[in-house]
């Protein structure tokens, strides 16, 4: 049997997993690949620091914000914690906004399961001075905008749509 432990750069958890000798698994935790099979050398392992994840997100991160009149843009766990964000202006409480998001896209699939339409692809809050876009990474992130209004809401999507596997791939969870 054998045995991988790797902490998580951000929540500090320990993840572990048991595989048997005459298995061939491939797991990926934090950015490190280890194949495991048969025979105990035969392993590969390609690991990335954390803070070149974070580099490569918050780079990722700023582009949303430059697009004219987003204001934040943050990516958040599931689980309502703040992964990474970036803020124009630093008096808005990013990790407020994700962590009430994560309700918000619960109560949208909640509704989505209801009425039997299919999966959350995207929620869109409008508000009199604001526009708050919410797009599922998967089962285990978001990506949260708050923008001045929705006149570049389709500029903030497609940036989504064509750098969503670059941040799934620093998530590594792609």
């Amino acid at each position: 049997m054998y045995s991988l432990s790797e902490a998580h750069p951000i929540s500090g958890k320990i993840a572990s997993l048991n595989v048997p000798m005459n298995c061939f698994v491939r797991y990926t935790y934090v950015r490190m690949t280890v194949a495991y099979g048969a025979f105990p050398n035969m392993y590969t392992a390609q690991p990335v620091s954390a803070e070149e994840r974070m580099v490569d997100l918050k780079q990722t991160l700023s582009r949303f914000l430059s697009i004219p009149g987003v204001r934040q843009a943050i990516l958040v766990g599931r689980d309502g914690l703040m992964i990474e964000g970036l803020t124009r202006d630093g008096k808005d409480d990013m990790e407020a906004v994700g962590a009430i998001m994560t309700t918000g896209i619960g109560t949208a699939e909640a509704l989505g399961q209801e009425i039997a339409r299919g999966g959350v692809v995207s929620v869109i809050m409008e508000y009199e001075n604001a526009l708050v876009s919410v797009e599922p990474l998967g089962d285990f992130a978001l990506m949260v905008t708050l923008s001045d209004n929705a006149s570049n809401i389709a500029r903030v999507r497609h940036l989504l749509k064509t750098s969503r596997n670059e941040i799934l791939e620093a998530l590594d969870i792609a």
